[in-house]
């Protein structure tokens, strides 16, 4: 018997708008495409008592401002869907949130996209503040358009 292989797209007209409408980016950036998918996860996320698959993907796209040079740079993001059921369509993955690491990117922090893990709508990415050492970014898509990092005390590993 053949096995069933489920897609989603990842640059969909819903992850453009998902993403004009987030707090963490301009309104004026327009996504033109996709470089890379730097990493992907899976994880279980418990409602109403039954367990579901969630897929997060972190990826890098090319964004274009609306300005007259028409400057185009990279941003990531990460994308998260529920995974193999939807009571009431046809398709089986549908996007749930999108966040950029904006927050987290070009400043003071490091982290290792083959790190991310999704668990109970939670996001984790394993990096280090370059001042403070090694720490775990959290983030809540649901919630917020933000990370937080949580330091790793007690490390005897200097930065």
């Amino acid at each position: 018997k053949p096995v069933t292989v489920l897609s989603a797209k990842l640059l969909t007209n819903e992850l453009k708008m998902r993403l004009a409408r987030s707090s963490a980016v301009s309104k004026d950036i327009k996504i033109v495409g996709v470089t890379s998918v730097l990493s992907l996860s899976a994880g279980v996320h418990r409602v109403q008592g039954r367990a579901r698959v969630r897929v997060a993907a972190l990826a890098e796209v090319l964004v274009v401002g609306n300005s007259r040079n028409g400057t185009m740079n990279k941003m990531r993001l990460v994308a998260v869907w529920k995974w193999g059921y939807n009571p009431g369509g046809v398709s089986l993955a549908s996007l749930q949130s999108v966040l950029t690491t904006q927050t987290i990117d070009g400043t003071s922090n490091e982290y290792d996209p083959a790190t991310l893990q999704v668990a109970d709508g939670l996001l984790f990415l394993g990096g280090r503040n370059l001042s403070s050492g090694p720490v775990v970014f959290i983030a809540k898509p649901a919630v917020r358009d933000s990370w937080t990092s949580v330091p790793i005390t007690n490390s005897t590993v200097k930065p």
